[in-house]
This record gives C-alpha cells, structure tokens and sequence, in this order.
C-alpha cells in the first residue's frame, strides 16, 4: 500500500481529537436531537429508525465519558513520542463499539449500522497512519 499521501498518525489522532469533542459536546447538549437526526438518516437510508433518545440512561453517563477519553486519549497518541497504549486504547474502543453496533443492527434496529460504520471508519483511519507511519512512509 501506498502511504505517501495519507496523513500522518499525529494529524489523523488530531483530526479525531476535534471530532469527538464536538460529538461530546453534542451528546452534552443536543442529546435527542442527535438521535433524532441519526434515526432520519437511518429512514433516508433505508434502515429502521431505533437508536433511543434521552438523558435517563445510565448508557447517556457512560457515553459522555467515553467522548472525553477518547478525545483526551487521542490528542495524547498525537504527541511526539507518544505510548502507543494511548492509540491502542482508541483503537480498542471504536473496534468494541463497531462489533457492538453491528450486533444491534442485526439484533435491534439496522439503523445501528450507522454507529458501525463511523467508529469503523475512525479505527480504519487509525490503523491506516499507524501502519503507514510505522513503515516510515507518511507524509
């Protein structure tokens, strides 16, 4: 594969350092309106609608938490001489939540497939600047 376009590992952890604050902060401030927007999609899509909404859950707590580990995990992987254990953290969790949502896809709703698809997409981004910047061959 050919690395010599792809970000580096710093900018990429950067560039999702950004995203899951602002997801953060809308699951903080917008949580229903959030979930209302991810179920239109779903039905856009062709999916079926079912990701809850609301701050009554305990899953509410855990994924505000989450948002702000990740972000402070992955602004750390960003660093010079970072421990990598900061971007197998990240990596860890986008990869647990995929297998997750795919689960609630096939289980709940395919709405889910959405969430499957985004953290997906992040670890992907992820593996692609670390194994491009572990070959040397980054930007």
């Amino acid at each position: 594969m050919q690395c010599t376009r792809f970000p580096s590992l710093a900018t990429v952890c950067r560039f999702w350092t950004v995203v899951f604050v602002i997801v953060g902060l809308g699951f903080a401030l917008t949580p229903q309106l959030i979930a209302e927007l991810l179920n239109r999609l779903a039905a856009t899509l062709g999916l079926t609608p079912g990701i809850p909404t609301g701050r009554d859950s305990l899953w509410y707590m855990l994924a505000l938490s989450l948002m702000a580990t990740l972000a402070y995990l992955s602004w750390e992987a960003a660093r010079p001489q970072a421990p990598p254990t900061a971007l197998r953290a990240v990596l860890l969790s986008k990869m647990v939540s995929t297998a997750g949502f795919v689960m609630a896809a096939l289980t709940l709703a395919s709405g889910w497939l959405l969430g499957a698809v985004a953290d997906g997409f992040v670890a992907l981004t992820l593996l692609l600047a670390w194994r491009c910047g572990a070959r040397g061959e980054s930007a």
